[in-house]
């Protein structure tokens, strides 16, 4: 009954991680080269007039360590109209930004980390923003998987506090 707990347990945690998101809602895992550029951002589709929270990081793509940047500039664009540009420094590996979109449209946002040992590490993703009080379009019930984790741990603390009962019955 042990050796059940146990593979119950690396079961869940082995397969947790295909269920939990890496970015905020939304967001983009870039390879670059031996880094990967992780993008992320929510709400997962921004709205005009209200607060978007990106979030900025670097990681080495064979490891996924952290890669620590001297800082790290941001650039955020609407057509050839420059609307945002910052340098940050990160606190302690990532870069967070919270950021009002002026309207609706195309935006690309450009997020370079500086200080890094191969140069430069720059990327640019692009973004809609939604006008306000337009409905939005949501992903299927088979896309989101908040249920199955739900599901996956609910399962799980079933079968470990069923098989550590059974354990102590005399």
């Amino acid at each position: 009954m042990k050796k059940l707990r146990l593979l119950v347990i690396a079961t869940v945690f082995l397969v947790m991680p295909l269920f939990v998101r890496a970015h905020l809602a939304e967001g983009q895992d870039i390879h670059h080269g031996s880094y990967i550029v992780d993008v992320g951002y929510d709400p997962k589709i921004p709205i005009e007039g209200e607060s978007t929270t990106f979030a900025f990081n670097l990681a080495q793509a064979e490891s996924g360590k952290a890669v620590l940047p001297t800082d790290v500039w941001v650039r955020i664009m609407k057509g050839e109209s420059l609307v945002f540009s910052g340098t940050f420094k990160p606190q302690p590996a990532n870069v967070t930004l919270s950021y009002t979109f002026p309207s609706a449209g195309d935006y690309d946002v450009r997020v370079q980390f500086n200080g890094v040992h191969d140069g430069p590490i720059s990327e640019t993703i692009p973004i809609v923003v939604a006008a306000k009080n337009v409905p939005q379009v949501t992903a299927p019930p088979h896309k989101n998987f908040d249920g199955a984790l739900a599901f996956f741990t609910v399962v799980a603390a079933f079968v470990i506090g069923f098989s550590t009962r059974r354990d102590h019955v005399c």
